[in-house]
């Protein structure tokens, strides 16, 4: 999912919360330990993943998201499909090898009417190709950079959350590449607690993972049991989504 605004559109989901337990003491972006978001996947959660979601925007339903995973021969393909009425609409494309390191993004969209597409390939340590987004002007910008052999651009994060083997006070950051811009970024995660979260989708025993990526901050809900997906996500106090159905 790309949260709004490039990066903060993607990264959105919602639902009741009732029981913090087990809550944990937030560690500080200093005690993190860098890890890799690879080192933490469990392949097999992620065979075939299919969920659709309710976009919320102050309480009312506003747009959809569908998030898929699935293996493909030697290859992990990832998609994020998302409209948001009136707003946005955009369709991302990822693919992984099977070690879960980044191959190519191809996005498109628009937003407000603007046109956006990102088409980013990664080989022999480096990320070329363009982004045209809203932020960036009316042409497209040419991205060429280097990057670490453990880097996801940011539309990757959000359908490879379900495939994390989450567990009590888990807390680690990982190299993000923002997609739009070319620069790598540290995003966080930490598991803050237990929690029953009810969604459209039903209610479930889920981790309470706060994701932290510079000043933005969202909450993600993952169920702690199979078959394992997001169902909530919030992105501030009024951008939300909740699981509708999920395939597995």
């Amino acid at each position: 999912m790309h949260i709004i605004t490039a990066r903060r559109f993607r990264l959105a989901t919602l639902g009741a919360v009732c029981a913090a337990a087990f809550a944990t003491t937030p560690l500080t972006a200093q005690q993190f330990p860098e890890q890799s978001l690879q080192y933490h996947l469990d392949a097999a959660r992620l065979e075939s993943v299919s969920d659709s979601f309710v976009v919320m925007l102050q309480g009312k339903a506003s747009g959809w998201q569908r998030l898929t995973a699935a293996r493909r021969g030697a290859e992990w393909h990832l998609s994020d499909a998302v409209v948001l009425d009136g707003f946005v609409q955009q369709e991302s494309a990822v693919v992984l090898d099977a070690n879960f390191s980044q191959r190519s993004l191809r996005q498109e969209g628009e937003m407000r009417g603007a046109p956006m597409k990102i088409a980013l390939d990664f080989a022999n340590g480096r990320v070329t190709g363009s982004a045209l987004t809203p932020a960036g002007g009316a042409g497209a910008v040419a991205i060429d950079a280097t990057v670490g052999p453990t880097t996801l651009d940011d539309n990757a994060i959000m359908p490879l959350l379900v495939g994390v083997r989450w567990r009590d006070s888990l807390a680690f950051a990982f190299p993000v590449l923002a997609s739009g811009k070319g620069t790598t970024d540290r995003w966080s995660v930490q598991v803050m607690g237990r929690d029953t979260t009810t969604v459209p989708a039903g209610h479930f025993e889920t981790w309470r993972v706060e994701m932290k990526s510079g000043q933005s901050r969202s909450i993600v809900h993952v169920t702690r049991n199979a078959p394992y997906r997001v169902v909530r996500l919030q992105n501030g106090p009024a951008f939300e989504v909740q699981l509708v159905n999920g395939e597995r």
